[in-house]
């Protein structure tokens, strides 16, 4: 295929599995609107180098999104953008850097159509449908856009051309931004290739180690501000070989144990086509190094799947790795590159199907096995450029409150809360809207679970919206004074208010 029609395949193919973020309203993932609001601080004047992300999250230096993502959209909110289209924006910029760079990677070692099919897997894989519109993971998504450039300018140095050790060195410091405990995976893996395949090795190493270095010396100042420190749940998390397989699909948060309902599928057409790809590698006579890095990919693939099981629990412990990372199948990721440039090597090492309707077929299958998950779910709620309050251990986020009406002696006030579950609630709480006047003597209150307790919060999926809506009359012999609205959540078996900063209130003033 010409250079221009295999552009024009990949923009077709970036716009069918970015079309979602053209739709009216914002994704519902599991972030919700947290990376708007860390976007909207940048743009309203946080430092650039010791912001970290703070609000309804744990900050992390290695496990946490990095910076470099939200330097992007609040650049593009501070060229007028709405916080939500700057977002969607980012997402749209690494699906077209990921599909672009997983072409220009594959075509040096593949041919023209066996690249395409790798960009197309790349992009169609199920765990890249989940990062982007079901876990709503900012950073991860950017990482995945980049990835591919990473080992296409380390490829490209180690025949020498300068603009490719030049592209390697950009690269490895960007990913080290994005998120840095993916990203030292993603080193790993790019070295061990290179140190594998022939040719003029020392060149891109070297690329690779001065990014990681200028990449270092950036997260100096997350490095030092404290973060949460281990995670203990990491061991809860590891799947079931049988999660890697099985083509369920779901928007649950993942949780421990088998009955996990997040998505892990690996992809039955990707594997296949590995599958078969591996089964064919002896039969044609190839260029060592396409042979070499071939054969890394598999294992590389296998490896990465694996570490992702319960067995290897300890490899991690010894190791120390699972500091890197919150839950160890977020190596599926890493994994993606490695599987989409085997599964694309099919069409060169099985000759029958490079005929061109035979590669539009396979091409076909491979966008209908996963167009069925391209169904986000969507919010029309315009967030503001921070959220009204975080309460309980970042588990609940109140995006809005309004009160409608004036508060005065026999009038009914409405207020309206719009709340966001950051984290699954396991207890039925409730709320309570104190009317108090100077003296904080309550003058009128509601406590009634959300939506008239047909909401109750442990059924409140995670990233949903959820408008709630209260009525509150005010006595007729109230004094006329100024009063304040006092809210909250507390459990209702003993009273408990879940906290708000430092107080168990949120205070309005109408």
């Amino acid at each position: 295929l010409s250079a221009g029609l295999s552009l024009a395949i990949l923009a077709l193919l970036t716009l069918i599995v970015g079309a979602p973020l053209t739709y009216p309203g914002f994704l519902q993932t599991h972030s919700g609107f947290l990376p708007v609001y860390h976007a909207q601080e940048i743009a309203t004047g946080a430092s650039l180098f010791t912001w970290t992300p703070r609000i309804g999250t744990d900050f992390d230096p290695w496990r946490s999104d990095g910076r470099l993502p939200y330097w992007l959209a609040a650049l593009a909110i501070r060229l007028g953008l709405s916080g939500t289209a700057a977002i969607r924006l980012i997402y749209g910029l690494a699906l077209g850097l990921g599909v672009w760079g997983m072409w220009r990677w594959a075509r040096r070692r593949l041919g023209s159509l066996g690249a395409l099919l790798a960009a197309l897997i790349y992009a169609f894989l199920p765990w890249t449908l989940v990062t982007f519109y079901v876990r709503g993971a900012f950073g991860e998504a950017l990482l995945w856009g980049l990835t591919p450039w990473l080992l296409w300018g380390m490829d490209t140095g180690r025949s020498g051309a300068r603009s490719g050790l030049v592209l390697a060195v950009l690269t490895a410091t960007l990913l080290l931004w994005t998120q840095a405990g993916l990203a030292v995976f993603v080193f790993a893996l790019a070295a061990l290739a290179s140190a594998i395949t022939p040719g003029k090795r020392g060149r891109p190493l070297i690329a690779l180690a001065v990014g990681a270095v200028i990449g270092l010396l950036g997260l100096i100042p997350w490095l030092r501000t404290p973060g949460v420190g281990p995670n203990p749940a990491f061991d809860e998390h590891f799947l079931y070989l049988f999660q890697l397989l099985v083509p369920q699909w779901d928007y649950g948060l993942s949780r421990p144990g088998w009955q996990d309902t997040l998505p892990f599928q690996v992809g039955a057409m990707a594997l296949g086509l590995a599958a078969l790809a591996l089964y064919h590698h002896g039969d044609r006579a190839q260029e060592p190094e396409k042979a070499r890095l071939l054969r890394f990919a598999g294992i590389a693939t296998l490896l990465l799947l694996m570490l992702t099981l319960g067995w290897a629990a300890p490899l991690w412990r010894i190791t120390g790795a699972r500091r890197l990372l919150t839950y160890p199948w977020q190596l599926l990721i890493v994994a993606a590159p490695w599987l989409s440039l085997l599964a694309g090597s099919v069409v060169d090492l099985v000759p029958e199907l490079g005929a061109r309707p035979r590669w539009a077929i396979l091409a076909g299958m491979v966008v209908l096995a996963s167009y069925s998950y391209l169904q986000p779910r969507y919010t029309a709620f315009e967030p503001g450029p921070a959220p009204v309050a975080v309460l309980g251990d970042n588990q609940i986020l109140l995006l809005d409150a309004q009160v409608m009406g004036e508060i005065r002696p026999g009038n009914t006030i409405t207020v309206t809360l719009t709340w966001q579950a950051l984290k699954p609630l396991d207890l039925d709480y409730t709320v309570f809207i104190h009317v108090v006047d100077e003296s904080e003597q309550i003058r009128a209150q509601r406590d009634k679970q959300p939506q008239d307790g047909q909401r109750p919060t442990n059924t409140w999926n995670v990233g949903e919206v959820i408008p709630d809506e209260h009525p509150i009359p005010i006595p007729p012999d109230a004094p006329a004074t100024r009063y304040r609205i006092n809210l909250g959540l507390y459990d209702w078996r003993t009273g408990q208010r879940l906290r708000v900063g430092d107080t168990d209130f949120i205070r309005l003033e109408p």
